[in-house]
């Protein structure tokens, strides 16, 4: 991904840009800033006792984005609405409650998160 993005063209992507963006998605999904999250009660927390989770959710949105891009020839104007469109379908899967990262894989197939 960062070796097809290296060029600064309007078809490619800036990777560390997107990267970022991804990570303030999460933590706003997750509430982690100001440690939101202790105070609030979700069907999902079990996901994250696994240690390499936050990694997972994160490895999983960059490929959605990625792949996004390229099958529909997106340009940094259609950046906006793909993130909207990632943070949508992460909401999705969490709202299904995974306890495990299978569950969080099966469940980001099912929605159109992640592909096979």
């Amino acid at each position: 991904m960062i070796e097809r993005n290296k060029q600064n063209i309007k078809s490619n992507y800036p990777f560390a840009i997107v990267a970022v963006n991804i990570t303030l998605l999460l933590s706003e999904i997750l509430n982690l800033r100001d440690q939101q999250y202790l105070m609030m009660q979700t069907n999902y927390w079990e996901l994250f006792e696994d240690r390499i989770a936050f990694y997972e959710v994160f490895c999983t949105c960059i490929i959605f984005v990625d792949n996004n891009w390229k099958q529909n020839n997106l340009t940094r104007s259609d950046f906006s609405k793909l993130i909207g469109e990632t943070k949508s379908k992460v909401s999705s899967v969490l709202q299904k409650g995974p306890k495990s990262l299978v569950d969080f894989q099966t469940i980001s197939l099912e929605v159109g998160l992640a592909i096979k």
